[in-house]
This record gives structure tokens, sequence and C-alpha cells, in this order.
């Protein structure tokens, strides 16, 4: 697996170097096998080294332009947090595909009863604070795959295909960017009060029974 020491939020250590041309010619382990508006996404090996490759090329190819806009829309997604330590780097960037590290971490769901869940919990609040900050909204942590919590504790978040970035929107980014801090809150709240409700405060609280109320369908997967 790739492995980096613990870094402070503005510092990252140096990228690990990747053939593209290598990485499409390995069959790879399937992770996802993709549909029609999402990439493909499997586990490729370089060297020692497993990476992650997101393949838009295999989208229909009349969609042809959709996956090259969602390609690079996702890989400018990535370009505005590299310098955070909890989300994973971008190793290459070719036509319609992605290639990132990979994070070597259990769902955070499985910290359920576990003594380490309330700094898991308390983790991801910290994490999604400096995402925010750095412009970018994940719209989609309620999907238990894409927050990990490796064996040492640290927490990562993965998968920013539905993320946003309200700057790219010009004026509707000012409208967006109010609903995608709300969704990102209250995913955060969900796992909260799923891992370790005791951290949660009165106010927190009330936020998320209101929230729910919006949404009483709706369950952490």
């Amino acid at each position: 697996m790739i492995t980096r020491p613990l870094a402070p939020a503005d510092t990252r250590p140096q990228v690990m170097k990747v053939d593209l041309e290598e990485v499409l010619a390995q069959p790879g382990r399937l992770l996802s096998p993709g549909r029609w508006n999402k990439p493909q996404v499997r586990e490729v090996t370089v060297g020692d080294h497993p990476v992650i490759l997101k393949d838009w090329r295999t989208m229909a190819r009349w969609l042809r332009p959709l996956a090259r806009h969602l390609a690079r829309r996702e890989a400018r997604i990535y370009g505005l947090l590299q310098h955070l330590e909890s989300v994973p780097r971008v190793l290459q960037v070719g036509d319609r595909t992605l290639v990132l590290e990979q994070v070597p971490g259990r769902r955070i769901s499985r910290l359920r009863g576990h003594r380490a869940a309330a700094t898991a919990a308390q983790a991801l609040e910290e994490i999604v604070a400096r995402i925010h900050a750095a412009g970018v909204y994940h719209f989609d942590m309620r999907k238990r795959d894409n927050i990990l919590v490796t064996d040492e504790g640290k927490v990562y978040l993965i998968d920013f295909t539905t993320s946003v970035a309200p700057r790219h929107y010009g004026p509707l980014g000012w409208l967006l960017r109010p609903v995608a801090a709300l969704v990102d809150r209250y995913a955060v709240l969900k796992w909260k009060n799923a891992l370790a409700p005791e951290v949660l405060s009165t106010s927190e609280r009330r936020l998320l029974r209101g929230l729910d109320r919006l949404r009483p369908w709706r369950k952490n997967n």
C-alpha cells in the first residue's frame, strides 16, 4: 500500500510518480462497474503500490463530451484539496481518466461501539471544515464507503464524484454554497449521532431533529 507519515493540513509528503499508460494497461480489480453517468473504478497495482483508477471512458460513446467534462471537473476539485492530508492525492490525469492514491482503511461505520468512534466523528467534522474552507462541498458523505478510517485511526474522505465547488458556478455558486454546506452538515451530524451521540451538543441535536423531519425516510447507508 502507499504509506505516508502524518502531517499537518497544509503539508504533504512527496507525490508518488506513476505512468498513466502502465496503469491503463493493467486489468486490476474491479471496485465499481460504473454507470451511464459515473466512471468505472479499479484498483491497479503499480510496482508494489495499489492505486485507484477512475475511468470515464467506459461511459457510452455518445456521452464522451460529458465523460470528459466529469473527469476534468473532478480533477479540478481534487486540485483544490491537494494540500489536505485527509484527502487522496491525484497521481495522474488523463483524457477521461484519473489515477488516485489508494487509501488503506475501513468504512467509518465499522467503528460503531468502538472506543475510537468519538475521536473519528470529531475528526470527520474537522476534515469537512477544511474542505469547505478550500471551497469544496462533498455532497455524498451519507454513503459509508466514502469515509475511511485507517488502523492508526486517521480519517479520510474519498470519492468526490458528486462534489461541488461553488466558485466554478459563477453567481449561481453563491446560492449553491449554503445548500451544499447544509447537506454536508447534516451528514456530519448523522455520523456523529451514529458513532458517538454523546459528543452532540444541544443545538446540534435540535438541528439534527429538524433536518430529520424534512427527510424522515432517509437513513445512513
